[in-house]
């Protein structure tokens, strides 16, 4: 295993730091209305508000699993039936796509 490449550490966190300038310059962060904004983000009730954040998120990205996946258990029909559009069965390892002649 290699070792950290040193250069590309100091490059990630010049970048993060250079991202996060902007910030400082922030004219509401050190007034009142700042410091009462952190100070409900940051209080007791935190993790209560990141968890309602987030449920959303993953109940969202949950329909789509199901809608890219499916349900899990028995395979939905095959549109074309029992038989392919050649009249063989499907999974038939015969034809031009390889398998057995």
């Amino acid at each position: 295993m290699r070792g950290i490449n040193m250069r590309l550490l100091l490059l990630t966190f010049g970048a993060i730091g250079l991202l996060a300038a902007p910030a400082l310059a922030c004219p509401v962060c050190n007034t009142g209305t700042g410091r009462a904004v952190r100070a409900g983000i940051l209080s007791s009730h935190f993790g209560a508000n990141l968890l309602a954040t987030l449920v959303p998120f993953v109940f969202f990205l949950g329909i789509a699993y199901l809608i890219y996946y499916g349900l899990p258990g028995k395979a939905a029909p095959h549109p074309l039936g029992e038989q392919g559009a050649d009249g063989r069965p499907h999974g038939s390892r015969t034809g031009r796509h390889g398998g057995k002649a």
